[in-house]
């Protein structure tokens, strides 16, 4: 009985090591670190502050073109 559950865990234990490489590997991108989730997601982090600070200063230009035309209107 020992030795059949010692051969169940040491199996357990392989498929996990197993398991965990093939984690690390999606992560890292196996040697081509462009391909790893890691730097995917740096990377669509990065997009979306280029994005919210597109969008921002867009806002910020429309609401200073509308103020300088109300402002025109009014003084003139």
């Amino acid at each position: 009985m020992p030795d059949e559950d010692e051969e169940v865990v040491k199996a357990q234990l392989d498929r996990i090591e197993d398991d965990v490489k093939v984690i690390k590997e999606l992560l890292t991108g196996n040697g081509d670190p462009s391909k790893g989730l890691i730097i995917r997601v740096d990377r669509l982090e990065q997009a979306e502050q280029r994005r919210v600070w597109a969008v921002r200063t867009s806002v910020g230009a429309a609401i200073g073109s509308m103020l300088a035309l109300i402002i025109k209107l009014f003084i003139h």
